[in-house]
């Protein structure tokens, strides 16, 4: 009998990006063994064109995004998913789909919930409905499940709200070092920094927008990758630039001198492992999740939301007091690829999946 695995993912954005290339990587090295993969998403993900790509090589089903963990529709699509194919392994991702998974498999069905978001951070603003559904989902909806966490922080507060810590594993994220290796060697530099601002609190844009004037004896450019919103709000500082996003993230490290990663909450940053493999200067944040950056000789730490170290370790890019030569740079690199790439999170994924049973 056909042996599936199930990928089942509360993942609709915009580019595929290396949560997608990571799955393909894995669908591809699991079919070596013999396992075909099937995969599953919002309803939303149909109009994107990772999604279609996708259709041309797996079966792909769509499940409601809505109200997912309660809807009655959600349970009787997994319901026929496991009835039409046999699913040996079943695997959520982003929470939404975790509670239907694992409650709607066979017995024979090893279940593992894949945790990427800051979950503290989800459940502090989640209503008091969507509270007791996290506490329901984490202690008493997870009794086979076998948590994969991307942070230890998120991990932790698994345990904490209920999931047994025996099976509640760290798995970091990684990233398709294909796609960087490009951003080398380019000497015309678009911006001297550069963020991620997606979310304006918790990436600390507000902490870099109180730095900016205590540089104000230094011509710069630090652009700012968000939604259109943020255009707007940027129009009272010149040295602060909206960048729409884009597909090929290459491109943007090719036109840095600095990454700023100074957010309050991550699960484990892809855009750090990727700033940091791209050989730029990264200026990040000391929060819990971020901490095995301090590792790279090419990252300097400042504390979370202190603008005045953020202006002085910046002011330091500007005068070129701290440049990392390419030795250091080589290091970072090598590093990336040992701990984070995509083939080494794939051996990682296959060892929780079949403990040896494949060499």
């Amino acid at each position: 009998m056909e042996k599936n695995i199930l990928q089942v993912c509360g993942y609709a954005a915009p580019y595929s990006g290396n949560f997608i290339a990571s799955l393909v990587s894995l669908a591809e090295e699991n079919e070596k063994y013999g396992y075909k993969t099937i995969f599953g998403f919002p309803e939303n993900a149909r109009k994107r064109e990772w999604c279609k790509n996708l259709e041309k090589n797996y079966i792909v089903y769509y499940l409601p995004l809505e109200k997912a963990r309660i809807k009655y529709s959600t349970y009787r699509i997994l319901k026929q998913i496991y009835k039409k194919h046999n699913i040996v392994i079943a695997h959520s991702h982003f929470e939404l789909y975790d509670m239907p998974v694992n409650l709607m498999s066979p017995k024979s069905t090893k279940v593992f919930w894949h945790l990427h978001d800051a979950l503290d951070l989800l459940y502090s603003k989640s209503n008091r409905l969507y509270k007791i559904l996290w506490k329901i989902q984490y202690k008493y909806a997870s009794k086979k499940a076998i948590l994969l966490s991307v942070s230890e922080k998120g991990k932790n507060y698994a345990i904490k709200l209920g999931f047994k810590s025996q099976n509640s594993f760290f798995v970091p994220n990684a990233i398709d070092t294909k796609r960087i290796d490009c951003a080398q060697g380019k000497e015309n530099k678009i911006y001297d920094f550069l963020i991620y601002g997606w979310d304006y609190y918790r990436k600390g844009v507000d902490v870099l927008e109180e730095a900016v004037p205590l540089l104000q004896n230094y011509n710069f450019k630090c652009g700012i990758v968000a939604g259109n919103d943020m255009a707007e709000k940027l129009k009272k500082e010149e040295k602060l630039i909206y960048q729409k996003p884009v597909d090929n993230v290459a491109e943007l490290y090719k036109s840095i001198h600095c990454f700023l990663h100074i957010s309050r909450q991550e699960g484990l940053s892809y855009a750090l492992l990727e700033a940091i493999y791209a050989g730029v200067s990264v200026i990040c944040s000391d929060i819990e999740q971020n901490m095995f950056a301090a590792e790279f000789p090419t990252v300097k730490m400042v504390p979370v939301g202190n603008s005045e170290m953020l202006a002085q370790k910046m002011e330091e890019v500007l005068t070129g007091t701290w440049c990392p030569n390419e030795e250091q740079k080589d290091i970072s690199k090598k590093t990336i690829r040992d701990k984070y790439s995509i083939d080494s999170w794939v051996k990682s994924i296959q060892n929780f999946y079949f403990k040896g049973e494949i060499q």
